[in-house]
């Protein structure tokens, strides 16, 4: 795999964990998901939606994200701007590039992430 794509999947998986609150299927209130492991089903969904983000929107990245590690930078802000966080493409001052990215990331569902009677995180 490309080494920007798996930069952009590794920080859209860092903020979608510590991002999100939630409750173990016991009933138990979480902060955060950092503990939790992805079911494949969750892995699955994320490398398919962060590949085609990228691959869909290339030359727009690359004019903000110089280097393969801001990639991470820039899976941050898909997660928070497909999922309507306050913070994201549009707050980092790209200007028109961060508004079309806003607006592609938009394109994409919100995702509601829950963890399993498995322990594993799902998304709704």
């Amino acid at each position: 795999m490309d080494l920007k794509v798996n930069n952009f999947i590794n920080g859209y998986i860092a903020c979608m964990l510590w991002s999100t609150s939630g409750q173990t299927p016991g009933g138990e209130e979480l902060e955060d998901l950092t503990e939790y492991p992805l079911s494949q089903d969750a892995i699955d969904s994320i490398k398919a939606d962060c590949e085609k983000f990228v691959n869909n929107n290339k030359d727009l990245l690359s004019e903000v994200y110089s280097r393969p590690t801001d990639y991470q930078n820039a899976g941050h802000d898909f997660w928070l701007t497909r999922n309507g966080h306050g913070a994201g493409f549009w707050d980092r001052g790209f200007g028109v590039v961060g508004d079309a990215l806003t607006a592609r990331a938009q394109g994409f569902k919100e995702l509601t992430p829950y963890i399993g009677d498995d322990e594993k995180i799902y998304f709704l």
